[in-house]
């Protein structure tokens, strides 16, 4: 097959543990490594590209932030650490403290890029066709675009979520930022022949407002390594039936298990009692525990490893898909596709999807008929009923066997994935 060499911008290298890293890992897993080269301008991994690189240190390229850190020196405000970025609206207070560190983390974000140096030569001997990148903020859509002109490349930039309609929407610097983004965003898509989505729904609504065809390159999975552990899973036919929940306990999500969790504690639908079990990253093994100590119904199962994720979903009987529905984080999350949503649906395991009813997950796990919606976690009544649906159908098809649909395979199985990658770069290198 033919495969354009490609350009990769980006702040980690591909593959980094990160759901970032993994992502694009199993996007360019197949990538013939000689047509492939990385640029990464920052990195916290311990892990290294394993093909054709350059790591540029990131204040070679944004020289207003060296300027900046050398002059402020021991006073330069410490980085915001409440978890969002610039395209999450703050909701509540903000102190003062915080309020400075967000003034400066625009002022950098948004300041001059430099494309010029030693580590450009290595990048124009592999004569790239065409640059990809998620971007994800202004500073590296700047410099994304920069290079783009440099090189006299096109860009295809790939959008996970929705940060270019909320970045700086908050009117950081008087509102000076946000335009610095628009035009940002309207200059790398000037260079833009075509464009990459997570989602159906992204792509339908990117094609529309951003008048540039799209091409869904999202979350993918391997349903034959799926299949085989479907086809060694054991029914559990006593005990309690498992409602499985991985993931973290940010964002309100305590709120909504611990809600989940009285439901199923006073369930009168079901012939045996249920578990809600948690599965959460090891910051949140208190938090579970609490949890578990205030819901007779909950239990905390401590963490589990990515690689053990899909046997530890496919052995429960049910699972639980949570988005959070904080306006503030919503309407970046509205068009994304998590990367649990492709491993939900190989596991064959029904699916009680809890959330705001428009987000891209959950319309994706209601669509393909794996979830029943139990409403966005705040009544009692609409979970009630869910899990009354969810009891039936886990007495019609206690361990549901056969091959899965081709459709899901086709939008997302890893190989369809990766050729779906594949024509979309080749066809901007032709445009």
């Amino acid at each position: 097959m033919n495969h354009p060499r490609v350009l990769h911008v980006g702040f980690n290298p591909i593959g980094s543990p990160t759901n970032t890293g993994v992502t694009l890992g199993s996007m360019f897993e197949a990538w013939p490594s000689d047509q492939l080269f990385e640029l990464y301008t920052h990195t916290r991994q311990t892990q290294s590209a394993t093909g054709p690189h350059v790591r540029v240190a990131p204040l070679s390229v944004a020289p207003l932030d060296g300027l900046v850190r050398t002059a402020l020196g021991n006073r330069m405000p410490k980085p915001v650490t409440d978890g969002l970025n610039p395209s999450v609206r703050r909701t509540g207070h903000v102190s003062a403290a915080t309020r400075l560190r967000l003034a400066v983390t625009s002022a950098n974000d948004i300041g001059p890029v430099l494309v010029r140096g030693r580590w450009l030569e290595e990048i124009e001997r592999f004569r790239p066709q065409v640059i990809h990148s998620l971007l994800g903020g202004v500073r590296i859509t700047k410099f994304v675009s920069a290079l783009s002109r440099r090189l006299d490349v096109p860009v295809v930039p790939h959008f996970m979520d929705d940060w270019m309609d909320n970045v700086f929407t908050d009117g950081q610097l008087g509102g000076y930022a946000r335009r610095v983004a628009e035009r940002s965003i309207g200059q790398v898509l000037e260079r833009s022949p075509l464009i990459l989505t997570v989602g159906r729904s992204m792509q339908r609504e990117y094609e529309r407002t951003l008048g540039r065809p799209a091409e869904v390159v999202g979350n993918s999975v391997d349903f034959d390594a799926f299949e085989d552990l479907v086809t060694m899973r054991q029914a559990s036919s006593d005990g309690p039936i498992t409602l499985r929940y991985v993931g973290g306990l940010h964002l309100g999500r305590a709120d909504v298990l611990r809600q989940v969790g009285q439901v199923l504690s006073d369930q009168p639908h079901a012939t045996r009692p249920w578990r809600l079990a948690l599965n959460v990253p090891a910051h949140d093994i208190p938090r579970a525990d609490e949890l578990a100590r205030e819901v007779s119904s909950i239990t905390n199962d401590g963490s589990v490893a990515p690689e053990d994720v899909p046997r530890t979903i496919v052995g429960a009987d049910a699972l639980l898909f949570l988005e959070s529905t904080d306006p503030g984080i919503t309407s970046f999350t509205r068009l994304s596709v998590s990367t649990k949503v492709p491993e939900y649906l190989a596991s064959r395991r029904p699916v009680l999807a809890v959330g705001p009813s428009d987000q891209a997950s959950i319309a994706t796990l209601v669509r393909t008929g794996a979830a029943m919606f139990g409403g966005n976690g705040t009544s009692p009544s609409v979970l009630n009923d869910a899990v009354a649906a969810l009891c039936q159908r886990l007495e019609q098809e206690p361990d549901r066997q056969g091959s899965t649909e081709p459709a899901l395979r086709e939008e997302f199985g890893r190989p369809e994935t990766q050729e779906r990658l594949r024509r979309a770069l080749l066809r901007a290198t032709s445009s």
